[in-house]
């Protein structure tokens, strides 16, 4: 059985980091009886928060997985001592612009397959945020052919298009898309007609789109409650949000509930009627994802992997704008419950 060596910034228990964490639990759930996982990581949550785990040891995470947690600091140079104790066919390194578990690894880790999962950080939308940092990252990595020695991991096609289109046509690039979390539980409340308990579950930045949604409801007369669940990675961003919190009508009750659990936020998803996340970009979304398998439809933007939503009856897809949508949310509203099921069965079907 083949070894797989992953280096990445965060893993369980961390969960604030969304996506890339959840995918890689997820991977080594999924294919633990084919192969051996190793994974090194920093013992701190995206915030900086201590983790409760050991330092310096491999702990068990499952039966073929083992984890090894050590200050981020200084990452790298305990990489390399613990690298020489062990044996391994593949480096699996998550992401792309972290110095310690991902450049330095990236530049000086030549002995074994390097493969790269970039993890959306790709998408035109990620690469607007602290653009020339990242520009001077990727031309340093082609300037010196580093990438050629690198085989990158996309999640789809269209990721694995933002892959060449950075490094060249003639970059290796593997497409393998995310396992999805599986066993959650269905939704549990009944529609009701004139009312929506609206939810979004995501990092806090400009790329999701809240503020949007904030103003959309704005237009909408009828009973409201929109449940937000997630880290502030933005807090100017977010300041933004609350400006326009404070000005919606009583008809509209916003409730932020910070940072969960996943445990806690499955909890909140089955009591939800309606996701909605219009996100400039997404690679994968598994708060996306996570929805439809609670049978709860879902309004997002054309711009993740999840499209025809409408035609399968699992929600919409929809442009990034104030007035559509607030049409898209209104029309779930005027659903009872009736009209609603065919929607939770059709996200399910989608899912």
């Amino acid at each position: 059985m083949k070894t797989i060596l992953i280096i990445t910034p965060w893993f369980s228990p961390a969960f604030r980091a969304g996506g890339p964490i959840q995918s890689i639990v997820n991977m080594v759930e999924y294919l633990q009886n084919d192969f051996h996982f190793k994974i090194f990581t920093g013992n701190k949550d995206v915030d900086q928060t201590a983790l409760d785990v050991p330092l310096h040891q491999w702990t068990i995470h499952n039966a073929n997985t083992s984890v090894y947690y050590t200050e981020p600091s200084n990452a790298f140079r305990k990489f390399r001592e613990m690298e020489k104790g062990i044996s391994y066919e593949y480096l699996f390194i998550v992401g792309l612009y972290d110095w310690q578990f991902n450049i330095l690894p990236m530049l000086f880790c030549r002995g074994h397959h390097k493969i790269i999962s970039v993890r959306g950080m790709l998408h035109p939308g990620a690469l607007s945020q602290k653009r020339i940092k990242k520009r001077l990252f990727i031309n340093f990595l082609k300037l010196f052919k580093i990438n050629n020695d690198l085989l990158f991991h996309a999640t789809n096609e269209i990721e694995s298009k933002f892959i060449k289109a950075n490094f060249g046509d003639n970059t290796k690039v593997t497409i393998a898309p995310n396992f999805p979390k599986l066993n959650l539980s269905n939704k549990l409340n009944v529609k009701l007609l004139g009312a929506i308990n609206l939810i979004t579950v995501a990092l806090i930045s400009p790329m999701k789109n809240i503020d949007l949604v904030l103003d959309a409801l704005k237009l909408l007369k009828s009973k409201v409650n929109y449940h937000i669940i997630g880290a502030v990675k933005d807090p100017q961003y977010w300041s933004q949000c609350k400006k326009i919190i404070s000005t919606l009508p009583e008809n509209i009750n916003v409730i932020y509930h910070g940072e969960l659990k996943p445990s806690e936020i499955e909890d909140h998803l089955n009591k939800a009627d309606l996701f909605i996340m219009p996100s400039k970009s997404e690679n994968y979304a598994h708060s996306i994802i996570e929805s439809l398998s609670c049978g709860i439809p879902v309004i997002t933007s054309k711009n993740t992997p999840w499209n025809n939503l409408q035609n399968n009856s699992a929600g919409m897809n929809v442009e990034t704008d104030v007035n559509v949508i607030a049409e898209a949310i209104n029309y779930f509203i005027n659903l009872d419950d009736a009209d609603y099921q065919p929607f939770s069965k059709g996200a399910l079907s989608y899912f």
